[in-house]
Order: structure tokens, then sequence, then C-alpha cells
């Protein structure tokens, strides 16, 4: 899909969906749905109804079973409800793909239950974790939303690794949302290259679709806004690739930066994103020690186990 065609679909849409488009990416005009004990509660209720009346959900049905209190609990829920602003009929239909999508990737030893870093510890899914290609951000930005980090210099893009990167992404976008901020006001993507033009015949278009698609229908998180750190010939490749991959309302709400991922920082503040929220190594004031982040999540789970 060229940008050019985008362009054009954009151009034709009616001035609420642009000025919509425009308050997602500079993180303004939009806020959170207000909640209280009793909306949230005649919500869940809705999303249980509406859950009862799809019919093939066989998966789902299978994780009340075996895990009951976190398929059924209320934080789990919320989280889908808060990803499609309430609307409880999208919510439902995304956790009924959420478990089909999560049985597929983890496998059903691992599927039913909250996803961890013990998750990601085959050889390969340890090594994708460490290099953290993905990965959620500590701080959110001036709108309160998520932010998280992409840098394919940090990815491994052969397609027989195809899982460890979807899994590695789950894990990222679960780690977002551990903010009940980032669930609420939604999340920020960015995207940074980093490797040569020469490199561009390892670039995995079948995996950014599967990943897209996840964001999309399965992954109980909205993302407002994706900024992408593009430079060379490069450039025009991924963005189509990733335009075609992408639903109508995410791809315009993207903002390329035809820069150096180390000068992507300069770029994002007029989009609500301060340098305090981005890591030293992307230009940023954060001091982000990303190995010391993972193993803190691996003292927290030892007890657990």
């Amino acid at each position: 899909l060229e940008p050019e065609t985008v362009e054009k679909e954009y151009d034709s849409l009616p001035r609420q969906d642009k000025e919509k488009i425009q308050h997602d990416l500079f993180g303004t005009g939009e806020e959170a749905i207000p909640e209280s004990l009793e909306f949230n509660r005649d919500a869940l209720q809705r999303l249980a109804e509406e859950l009862g009346r799809i019919p093939e959900k066989e998966t789902f049905e299978l994780a009340q079973i075996i895990c009951p209190d976190y398929v059924n609990g209320d934080d789990f829920r919320l989280q889908f409800l808060r990803s499609e602003r309430f609307n409880v009929q999208a919510a439902a239909k995304k956790i009924v793909v959420y478990w089909d999508r999560k049985v597929e990737l983890f496998g059903p030893d691992r599927a039913f239950r909250k996803i961890s870093i013990e998750d990601l510890d085959n050889e390969e899914d340890a090594v994708a974790l460490e290099k953290g290609g993905m990965k959620a951000l500590p701080h959110t930005d001036s709108a309160g939303r998520g932010l998280v980090m992409s840098y394919r210099a940090y990815w491994d893009l052969r397609k027989r690794h195809d899982s460890s990167m979807l899994r590695l992404a789950w894990y990222a976008s679960h780690q977002a949302l551990e903010n009940v901020d980032a669930q609420r006001n939604g999340l920020v993507l960015l995207c940074a290259n980093g490797l040569p033009a020469s490199a561009h015949a390892t670039y995995n278009s079948k995996l950014m679709r599967k990943l897209w698609k996840d964001v999309a229908y399965a992954l109980p998180i909205r993302y407002r806004a994706m900024h992408f750190a593009l430079e060379g010939e490069i450039t025009k490749m991924i963005l189509s690739t990733n335009l075609f991959a992408l639903t109508p309302t995410m791809r315009h709400r993207i903002c390329v930066h035809c820069v150096k991922h180390s000068k992507l920082v300069e770029e994002l503040e007029p989009y609500g994103i301060p340098d305090s929220a981005i890591p030293e190594e992307f230009g940023g004031t954060l001091e982000f020690n990303y190995r010391a982040h993972l193993e803190e999540q691996r003292q927290m789970i030892a007890p657990e186990r």
C-alpha cells in the first residue's frame, strides 16, 4: 500500500474524523472515559452477557475451566473494555480471539495464566527478550498514554523466529498495560529502524502482518499514535508494508520522521512525548536499565511459582 494512497484515503474522511486523528497523534482532545464502581459493574455485566451470545468460543470456555479467576476477573476484562472505549460487542469479540491466539502462540501449558517473563524462557525467546527489540517504557507521555518502543535493529527477522518475536510483542504489550492510565488513555508506539539499507532483504513482511493483526483483533490495547523514525532507501518499503498490514483506523495514526533513531526524540516533543520519557540510546534523558528491569521481573515471579 503506497503512502500516496493513504493520503487520498485520509483526504476523503469527514472533518470530524480528521480532527479525531489529529487529537490522537498529538495527545490532545480525547479524555479517558470516566469510570466509577457502578459504571464498571454495569459494563462488566453487559460484557458477560455479550460473551454468552457468541456461539463459537471453545478456547475461551476452556480458559473459564482452567483459570476461572483470571479470565473472569474484573481487572482482565476491564483491559478489553478500555481498549474498545467500553464497546461491549467489540470487547467480547476481542476476548474470544485473544484466547485463540494466546493458545496458538504460547501453547496450552502456558496460555491459561497471566503472561509473565517466564513465558519467554526457551533459547530463542530469551535472546529476543534480552535484546529488547520491543519493550514497554516505564513512563507515560504528557497525555497519560503508555509508551512502547520497537527497535528493528534488535529484532530477529528470520522467519523461523516469528513466534519468538510475536511472544515478545505480547509480553511488551502486557507490560505496558500494568499501568492503568495506559489502559484508559491508550498507547503510543515508537518505532526505529537502526539498520543500513543493505539489510532490507531481511524485512519480514509476514511477521509484521501477524503482529498488526494481533494488535487490531486480539490484544487489549489501543494505539492512539505510532511514530516511525526511518531513513534511507528502506524507508518507503518498510512504510508500505506496515500500511498494508494496518487497519484503516490505525494507518492514519502513523507519523513518519525521516531521521536517525538517535534524533527521534527531537521530533516527538510537539506530540506530547517529553525527552524524559525516552531512553538515552534514542536521544532522550531517561536512564532505563532494561536488563536490570528484566531481572526485577524475574525476582518478582520467583516467590509466586
